[in-house]
Formats: structure tokens, C-alpha cells, sequence
């Protein structure tokens, strides 16, 4: 594991177009008022019981996208975490697919009946408290009479807000070891509130993500202790860890390093050849496209992209693997093709996506992930 430690860390949780991350703010306004409330017990319940006539209490505000977000908080601590992940994927898909598309009728009707949303979401409050809270309500089928979600006129930057929203709580659970997931809803109450706070537990899922930290979890105290000042801790503590996080990275990499200045070369021999095959136009990504016979994994990146670049060589490794064979390897440049960037709806980087057929099959994979993208190309060439 020490040796592990000294890999070179970078921002996992890529940037997005800056109105979906400016208005992923506020998720933690009802739990803190209700912490303050419990704080400080009877007399702020016999303030609120006995207000003056000159000033009322007002009561908390929640926009649609932090209802949005309080819901899917919610369905994390009410399921098992396979199914959490799956309902998440599906919000994610409901919202993409009717924010790109917000006149396209058959994104705006969920049929109760549908097989995905009957395996992944009924059943579950807070799931529908998510379609509720992007425009979703209770309808009839006009031809079959079936109760169906429809939604009126849809509201796109609400929908890709939200969609960026769940895309972003499932990469940050990727990031974070499993002894932490538990802490990840009172995390992100506590610190998606304002602009700050969401860089800093960008930051913390960076940290968190090292490959050092389940070594750390291993020992009860540590976990203990990293779970309390996740879940109760607030913004001071979030702070603190990380700062206490990143030293010890920096010092294991120091240390690493040093012991690697009187070393030879690791390498024991010429590795495989990468596979990947470099788009350069348009031309180029159809033609592949339609003759690729199988799974076809694109790599979206940019050359000033820290995170493209740290997951590129690895990207490249794994195309090599014999076991990956019959699956064809592409990667994209977001400067040197930029209207395939946009045609294929890449708005953050890296993003792998993955075509059969010519067609997109299953969700991207976002964020510098490779597990995640080799786990993907399992299941699907399963």
C-alpha cells in the first residue's frame, strides 16, 4: 500500500457547465436547522411555540434542485446500497433524457408498469419525492387508463442540474472507501450549501479516493473518527480532515520517493502495445464506428485536462489486456474534435462512453475511474 500512495492524485470529480454546479447549493439547510433546533433544546422550541407579534419565523425554503438532492439523501439511508445505486442511475437517466430533450413527449411520461422503474424505484418514497421534485406528477394513461408520472412543460435547467446532481453523488460514492459510504448524505447536507462548501467536499472525495486511505480505515479508531467528523462535524471539521488528509498523502509520496532515487527501473520488460485508436474527424468516428464488430469504449478528454491525462496511460494498459481483445479502443480530443464532443452530449472530462451497433449503450463513466470503465466493459461483453 505504500507504494500505492505515491500515486499522483488528481480532481476526480470533473467540472461541469458552471449554471448546474452554481445552483447545487443549499442540500444541507434542513438538516442544520434541525441540528440547531436539537442543540440547543427548549429554548428555541419555546421561541419558535411563543414568536412576537412583530416577527414571525419564517419557515425553510427548498428549491426544487434541493429537494431534489434531500431525496436522494434520503433513499441512500432507506435501501440497500445495490439498489440505491441502480434507482440513482435511473433518476439520473429520467432527468438527462427529458432535460436534452424537454419537447420529446415519451421522456415526459413514466408508466408505473415500466419494468426499470418497477425494479429500481417502486416501492421507494423518496424516489418518487426525486421525480416530484424535477415536475413529475400523478396521471392517467389517456389509451390505457394506466396510472402513469407525466410531467407538463419541462424545465431543462432544473432537469440537467439534477441529473449532473445524481451523476455526481454516484462518482463521489465511487471515490469513497465503503466503510464511509453511511457518512456520504450527512456530508453532503452539511456541506453542499454554498459554493465553498461543495468545492471543499470535492476536495475531501479527491483525498478520500487515495490509494492509502482503506489502510487508514482499517484501524477502528481512524474510522471512528473520520466517520463522526464527516457525519457531525460540520465545515470546520471537513476542513481539518482534509488538511490532515492531504499531509499524510504528501508524506507517504515523499517517502515513496525517496526510496525509489536509489532504485533501478521497475519495469521488467516492454509492455503491450496500447490499442487505442486516436480519433482525428468525423469521418474517421463513423467509419470506426460501423466497423467495429462489438463494444466499441471511447476516452473524452483534453490535452489540459490534469485528470485525462493521469487516467490516459491507464486507459492505454488496459486496452492491451488480452482478455479485451474483441473490444475496440478509441479516445477523442475535446480541441481537436469538438463538435463530436458536443453531438455526443460530453460536457465533462474524462467521460468513457460505450457503443454497440453504432448505438450508446448504458450510462458514461465520468471521472478519471478505470476500475469503474473496466468493470462496465465486463458487464457488458459479459
Amino acid at each position: 500500500m505504500a507504494d500505492a500512495a505515491a500515486v499522483e492524485l488528481s480532481t476526480s470529480i470533473p467540472s461541469t457547465v458552471a449554471a448546474a454546479r452554481g445552483s447545487l447549493q443549499g442540500e444541507g439547510v434542513h438538516q442544520q436547522v434541525e441540528g440547531e433546533r436539537d442543540a440547543v433544546g427548549g429554548d428555541i422550541a419555546a421561541k419558535v411555540a411563543t414568536p412576537s407579534a412583530d416577527v414571525q419565523p419564517a419557515p425553510p425554503s427548498f428549491t426544487p434542485l434541493q429537494k431534489f438532492c434531500e431525496g436522494l439523501s434520503t433513499l441512500q439511508l432507506s435501501t440497500d446500497m445495490d439498489r440505491f445505486l441502480a434507482g440513482a442511475k435511473l433518476l439520473l437517466r429520467y432527468c438527462d433524457n427529458a432535460g436534452s430533450e424537454p419537447y420529446e413527449p415519451k421522456f415526459r411520461r413514466i408508466r408505473l408498469s415500466n419494468k426499470a422503474y418497477k425494479k429500481h424505484l417502486s416501492g421507494l418514497p423518496a424516489g418518487l419525492e426525486c421525480l416530484r421534485a424535477v415536475g413529475f406528477v400523478d396521471g392517467l394513461d389517456a389509451a390505457s387508463n394506466e396510472p402513469i408520472l407525466v410531467m407538463g412543460t419541462a424545465d431543462s435547467e432544473l432537469l440537467l442540474s439534477c441529473a449532473y446532481a445524481a451523476q455526481r453523488r454516484l462518482t463521489m460514492l465511487r471515490m469513497w472507501p465503503e466503510p464511509l459510504h453511511a457518512c456520504l448524505p450527512a456530508a453532503c447536507r452539511s456541506l453542499d450549501v454554498d459554493a465553498s462548501g461543495a468545492t471543499l467536499l470535492d476536495e475531501l472525495s479527491n483525498e478520500l479516493s487515495a490509494p492509502h486511505v482503506p489502510q487508514l480505515l482499517a484501524h477502528s479508531d481512524n474510522r471512528k473518527r473520520i466517520g463522526t467528523q464527516l457525519k457531525h462535524g460540520g465545515k470546520r471539521a471537513a476542513t481539518k480532515l482534509l488538511a490532515s488528509l492531504a499531509e499524510l498523502r504528501q508524506n507517504l509520496t515523499a517517502t515513496h520517493g525517496a526510496k525509489g532515487e536509489g532504485g533501478g527501473s521497475s519495469s521488467s520488460g516492454l509492455e503491450h502495445a496500447s490499442r487505442v485508436k486516436h480519433i482525428s474527424n468525423n469521418e474517421e468516428w463513423y467509419d470506426t464506428l460501423l466497423a467495429a464488430a462489438g463494444l466499441v469504449v471511447v476516452d473524452f478528454g483534453a490535452t489540459w485536462c490534469g485528470p485525462c491525462n493521469h487516467v490516459k496511460p491507464q486507459f492505454e494498459r488496459l486496452s492491451s489486456a488480452p482478455a479485451y481483445a474483441d473490444v475496440t479502443f478509441l479516445s477523442v480530443d475535446a480541441d481537436e474534435c469538438p463538435t463530436l464532443v458536443g453531438n455526443n452530449r460530453v460536457d465533462s472530462f474524462p467521460t468513457f462512453k460505450f457503443f454497440r451497433n453504432s448505438a450508446e449503450e448504458d450510462l458514461p463513466v465520468v471521472g478519471p475511474n478505470i476500475d469503474e470503465v473496466r468493470d462496465r466493459i465486463d458487464e457488458l461483453t459479459a
